[in-house]
């Protein structure tokens, strides 16, 4: 019994061992004839290895000659994000992908400033930021820095290094304790220094501005002084776009505008803060000999309590002028704070060339700056994003959209019923609509008025109206949400689907129009 009960086990065993043998034929015969990517051409790899972070791209690359040529494809590198950590502590190298999401914390040894050695003749838009407060630099950040210096052939140069200070921060202890040091920034303004190629800087926020206290810390003094900038097409001066920035900020005077700009007249695009304009420097655009201005963005902080805020008297006729000399000129204005309606009525004339206005979290935005938005831009009107919670204005959106010719991005993330972006959505072919989930309301506006708390039928009947507002049930929102969804896509030609929130309940910034692709090496 024994015998023929091994020889059973023995037979069962064969036949596991032959099955196992017969599905790993079929997996192999299956694998060779599944697709091969080998023969794929570089520029595709390129692509790929773009959305991997760092440390992905060198474990790829590991894997075979095809993808470590595409690792070292010039294309590769040719934009980079560089973020610095003035602290004590260990310096460390973060990677972050294409929506700026930390993807993986890696300590920065020899082989990344090898990277740095290895790739920096590739970098040729380079972001630099420092966050926090910059006061402090560790030698091998500077080390870091002085590298990306001596080896980047820069086009596009961002540098935000630390938070934009007040101008109680520059004069009072706080600027004496925490000040960072001369020798450390003259290592970051020889990024600028040794540019010979640049044709766009931006300068989020520097340490300080006051050349008369910090002549050593004077960067505009500086892009000023390399004559090889002269050609410069690009620039941007303290316009960040963020949903929150630092109101009462310490900024170049407008008078210090006005000879910076008239120093580089091959401007195309400009970006700056409202206060940090005048009714000099929109006609110093507008001089002949210049070249055309094709964008100016203008960042708009408001404070009462604050006269170094608030809103330059720049005339009709200086607009005017500067439209005549820059007949392609588009003006973008984005409002950061909340604000009266008759300073924006004073800011807003007729005669500015605006077609984007943004209205930012802690900014507002009324049915009256709408009616006003309509009856002076609609003509000019290409994109209009409100971030900000108040009041219903429906039909003066709709109003809007009716008569603006030009308008094909909207992005509305107050409140407001399905029916106006069903209506909204037959009015345009967008090519930007956007609203969020959870703000669209499905009931009747029409039931919507508290003060009535009887109604009448057509043929007469009373009634309460609080026995007509039915609740709007989970479920119940769900399926409208889906048929909304539905009726809107079926108007636009494209699948749509509104906004879900997420957990922080945080906007996109304004800089959602224009997205960039950046490779970042978080320092």
């Amino acid at each position: 019994m024994g015998s023929l009960a091994d020889s059973a086990g023995a037979i069962n065993e064969q036949d596991e061992i032959r099955k196992v043998k017969e599905n790993a034929q079929v997996t192999s015969e299956e694998y060779e004839s599944g697709p091969d990517f080998s023969d794929l051409p570089d520029v595709v790899w390129v692509q790929v290895l773009k959305k991997l972070s760092l440390s992905d791209r060198a474990s790829v690359a590991a894997t075979c000659h095809a993808l470590n040529e595409a690792f070292n494809h010039p294309s590769l590198w040719h934009t980079v994000t560089v973020i610095l950590r003035g602290t004590s502590k260990p310096v460390s190298l973060w990677y972050l992908d294409e929506r700026g999401v930390n993807t993986g914390l890696l300590t920065v040894e020899y082989k990344y400033l090898q990277l740095i050695k290895r790739f920096g003749s590739f970098f040729q838009n380079l972001s630099l930021l420092i966050q926090g407060y910059f006061n402090k630099v560790p030698p091998h950040v500077n080390e870091i820095v002085s590298e990306l210096s001596a080896r980047c052939r820069l086009e596009t140069l961002t540098l935000q290094v630390g938070s934009i200070r007040t101008a109680l921060e520059n004069d009072g202890g706080l600027a004496r304790s925490g000040r960072p040091k001369e020798e450390d920034l003259r290592v970051i303004l020889s990024l600028l220094n040794n540019s010979y190629r640049l044709r766009e800087f931006q300068l989020l926020s520097w340490p300080s501005c006051n050349p008369n206290k910090y002549p050593g810390l004077d960067i505009i003094q500086s892009l000023c002084e390399n004559e090889k900038l002269k050609q410069l097409e690009k620039l941007n001066l303290f316009y960040d776009e963020c949903k929150w920035s630092t109101v009462n900020a310490h900024l170049p005077s407008a008078e210090r505008m006005v000879t910076t700009v008239q120093h580089f007249t091959y401007l195309s695009h400009l970006s700056l803060r409202l206060c940090m304009m005048s009714d000099e420097l929109v006609k110093g655009l507008s001089k002949s000999g210049r070249t055309p201005l094709s964008n100016l963005k203008i960042l708009v902080t408001y404070s009462r309590h604050n006269p170094a805020l608030a809103i330059p008297e720049i005339y009709s006729s200086s607009w005017s002028q500067l439209s005549q000399h820059s007949p392609e000129l588009e003006v973008e204005i984005t409002f950061l704070t909340r604000m009266p309606y008759v300073e924006k009525a004073a800011l807003l004339k007729p005669e500015i060339p605006l077609t984007g206005l943004a209205f930012m979290t802690y900014s507002n935005c009324t049915s009256q700056d709408i009616l006003g938005i309509t009856d002076k831009y609609s003509k000019t009107l290409k994109k209009l994003v409100n971030f900000s919670f108040g009041e219903f204005f429906d039909e003066e959106l709709i109003t809007l959209v009716s008569c603006s010719s030009r308008m094909d991005s909207l992005v509305h993330l107050g409140e407001i019923y399905s029916n106006t972006i069903v209506q909204l959505a037959q009015l345009k072919q967008w090519k930007v609509f956007e609203f969020k989930a959870n703000m669209i309301k499905f009931e009747d506006p029409s039931l919507q008025d508290e003060d009535v708390v009887v109604g009448q039928r057509e043929n007469g009947e009373l009634y309460l109206t609080s026995l007509e507002r039915k609740p709007c049930l989970e479920e119940d929102r769900l399926d409208s949400l889906a048929s909304l969804r539905e009726e809107v896509s079926r108007l636009l030609g494209y699948c749509w689907h509104p906004q879900v929130p997420d957990a922080e309940e945080q906007e996109p910034s304004y800089g959602y129009f224009h997205a960039l692709e950046n490779n970042a090496l978080f320092v």
